[in-house]
This record gives C-alpha cells, sequence and structure tokens, in this order.
C-alpha cells in the first residue's frame, strides 16, 4: 500500500552560514520528518538539501520504504530570497498475502476456517509473514466477532465456537503472555469469558470465544485461527 504525502514550504534563506528547518505534516504518515537545510557554498551559490528521517515510535509502524522527490525554486521575497520547496514523499509497506483485508481501520487480519492445532496456526500465520492475532482493544476484539459471524459452521473442528489467537502460559502456569512478550494486560485487552482461565496445566494455548472473549485450553485441540498482518 502507498501513501503520498504533500508537503509545501517556503523558506526564507539569508544567512551566509545557512538556515534549517524542520517539517512535519498533518498526514497519517506521521513518522516521516523531512529536514531541510539552505546555505551558501563558497561561490555564492545556494544550495538545499533534504534529508528523510522515519522514526521509531510505539503508536506507528515504522514504513518499509519511503522515496523521496524534491523540486525548489529561488524567487524574490520582499528584501529576501525565498526558496520555495515543494517534497513529496511516497511510503510503501509491505503488502499482505492474499485474503488479508482491513478491518475497523486497524491493520489487515484473515481467519482461516481449516482448523489445525495451535502450534501449526501459529506456524501457518508465520508463512504468511503474519502471526496470531494479539487483541490490543476493544476495536479489535470486534474484528474477531466480525470474523467469526462470517462462519457460523466451521467443518472439522473440535470446537466451533472458539480460534486460536496469540498468547499462551506455556513458560509459567498462569501467567499469560502473548506471542510478543507482553502480558495481557500491557497487551491492553484481558477479557475472559465466565469460569475462566481454569488454569489446569493440560491447557496452555489461547483461544477467542465468538464474542472475543478468552479461553485457555489444549493446544492439541483443531480449531480456526485469526492471523494479523504486521506490515512493517
Amino acid at each position: 500500500m502507498e501513501i503520498y504525502w504533500l508537503v509545501w514550504s517556503s523558506l526564507l534563506a539569508l544567512a551566509v552560514r545557512g538556515t534549517s528547518q524542520d517539517i512535519t505534516s498533518g498526514s497519517e504518515v506521521s513518522n516521516v520528518k523531512l529536514l531541510v537545510s539552505s546555505l551558501r557554498n563558497l561561490t555564492g551559490h545556494r544550495i538545499v538539501s533534504v534529508d528523510m528521517l522515519t522514526l521509531d515510535s510505539d503508536q506507528v509502524r515504522k514504513p518499509k520504504q519511503v522515496n523521496l522527490e524534491m523540486e525548489h525554486g529561488v524567487a524574490a521575497c520582499r528584501e529576501a530570497k525565498c526558496v520555495h520547496l515543494t517534497a513529496i514523499v511516497t511510503v510503501s509497506g509491505s503488502s499482505p498475502p492474499d485474503g488479508y483485508e482491513v478491518i475497523n481501520g486497524l491493520g489487515y487480519y484473515k481467519m482461516y476456517t481449516t482448523p489445525v492445532t495451535w502450534d501449526q496456526a501459529r506456524e501457518n500465520c508465520g508463512l504468511d509473514g503474519a502471526h496470531l492475532i494479539v487483541i490490543n482493544s476493544e476495536q479489535e476484539a470486534d474484528v474477531v466477532r466480525t470474523l467469526f459471524a462470517r462462519h457460523p459452521k466451521i467443518p472439522g473442528a473440535t470446537r466451533e465456537v472458539y480460534a486460536h489467537i496469540g498468547f499462551h502460559d506455556r513458560y509459567t502456569e498462569g501467567k499469560y503472555v502473548t506471542l510478543l512478550g507482553d502480558t495481557l494486560e500491557k497487551a491492553g485487552y484481558a477479557i475472559w469469558d465466565r469460569g475462566q482461565p481454569e488454569k489446569s496445566t493440560s491447557q496452555n494455548c489461547g483461544y477467542a470465544s465468538r464474542d472475543a472473549k478468552f479461553h485457555d485450553g489444549p493446544c492439541e485441540w483443531k480449531l480456526a485461527y485469526v492471523c494479523e498482518f504486521a506490515s512493517e
């Protein structure tokens, strides 16, 4: 997917030693910053350079490829010279495999309805460049509900009312962590169904019910599963 970001800037370029200015934009691609510098060289020519920075953030994923096209010109501006800059930034993330879709504006998801064990589900998601969904919010829980509602019947499943998702307590009994290494509380969503978790040593893998409530159950149960594609 590509996002195009257009930035217009007009800089006063007077100082012999040069000036610099950060340009930011109200664009959705807020983790991209342009650092624009203007200076006069020893022969009297003015040089404009642009450096592009991609910023790591807990909220915004770093784009995989960022391309920059620049146009600039110099014109009279009252008693000074103005450098007019036009910057077009193209941000390209990696594309998900077929069948993944954007749901609730959150990201790319796909539900597989051929029942497999939790470990096989984890491996299959990985083959897509994805991972078993890690639910971070009520909005993301609604992704599970939306996908489940499309499949009232899941032939061959140990239980049609559950799907494998990305958490477990295999490391320490009763301490549930996501596939990304966070506790459920840190991940932002930890709504268990009634009577859950059962805290049995034979039930170590995470499920979601059709209403997106958590269960722990046997990793060997064959269930549908939801993959979440990370486009970074």
